[in-house]
């Protein structure tokens, strides 16, 4: 009902505790939700997909303990997640899940683990982290084939994609254990960049004051890019930024100010 909050219901034995997306139309909903375990003296995490009013548990990997969804494509048919183990080694392996196959997708070369955080719009391109012994990269897996799209010098944790997904947002450690992480922008023809340098560099904005932290979010254009960071006053702030299209690149300059807008916290 419109304007009404209403509790995503489950079958008995599965209660939705967290929604993480949900897609184009709202339509349908995913999470994790609080399902029965083996032994049953508790409950472990289950991926759900909510539709028509009803919540499903998605499964678990083979011989693990909880899942847990993060993504869904815009039609709600493609859901992303990860599936791991309490127990034993405590592995997290991303997963995507379609008409009710919940398929495994590995890691990283080297590496041993990996999350899904987000999917492209027709639920082709799956973006997220992975880690192990190799390093702690982003990835982009497509066709079966799950790619690092590397780090800026410790590691790099992707948070959105793209509609047609050709552009990853997300954030970035630097070298040298610093502290804070860094907003990233990547695509193929650039790589992995720090979106701060890219607004300076390749638009002629230069966010005085602002330390961009992480972006979290990307329209399906990959114009229009949100996050947070410190603001000018160094107060944790939200961020929007739009890029302007190619053709408008000489009409930029002096509206630059205007396209990296705030809202204090």
């Amino acid at each position: 009902m419109n304007g009404v909050i209403s509790p995503l219901i489950g079958p008995v034995g599965l209660r939705p505790i967290e929604a993480h997306a949900v897609s184009a139309d709202g339509s349908v909903v995913i999470g994790e939700a609080l399902s029965p375990s083996s032994p049953p003296a508790a409950d472990h995490l289950e991926a759900f997909r909510w539709s028509n009013g009803v919540a499903t548990g998605l499964g678990r990997l083979s011989n693990t303990d909880y899942s847990r969804a993060f993504g869904v494509s815009a039609d709600g048919s493609v859901v992303v997640g990860d599936s791991a183990s309490f127990s034993g080694s405590g592995r997290s392996e991303a997963f995507r899940w379609v008409n009710g196959v919940m398929t495994a997708l590995g890691s990283t070369p080297g590496n041993i683990g990996s999350v899904a955080t987000a999917v492209s719009a027709d639920g082709r391109v799956v973006v997220g982290a992975a880690f192990g012994p190799a390093g702690f990269p982003a990835f982009r897996w497509e066709n079966g084939v799950m790619g690092s799209i590397g780090d800026l010098g410790s590691s790099a944790y992707a948070q959105a994609v793209s509609g047609d997904g050709s552009v990853i947002v997300g954030w970035a450690g630097l070298p040298g254990g610093a502290s804070e992480t860094v907003a990233f922008i990547w695509d193929a023809a650039h790589g992995m960049r720090n979106l701060q340098d890219v607004l300076r560099t390749d638009y002629g904005l230069d966010p005085a004051g602002w330390q961009l932290l992480q972006a979290t979010g990307i329209s399906d254009d990959g114009r229009t890019i949100v996050g947070y960071g410190h603001g000018p006053d160094d107060n944790l702030q939200a961020f929007r930024v739009t890029l302007p299209e190619p053709a408008a690149m000489s009409l930029f300059a002096p509206a630059a100010a205007m396209l990296l807008r705030r809202r204090r916290r």
